[in-house]
């Protein structure tokens, strides 16, 4: 799923440092909606 997701990445930039800053954004994204979904689960439950 991932190769796929790169190398359409790839294919659609002329430019490869393009692709490239495509790609950390990308996973930048995918890692704080994790963190976010993993604070949200620990709020609900952990009481304070």
């Amino acid at each position: 799923m991932l190769r796929l997701f790169v190398k359409k990445i790839d294919l659609n930039s002329k430019n490869k440092s393009v692709s490239i800053y495509g790609i950390y954004y990308s996973v930048k994204e995918i890692y704080y909606s994790v963190k976010g979904i993993y604070y949200s689960v620990k709020k609900m439950k952990v009481p304070i």
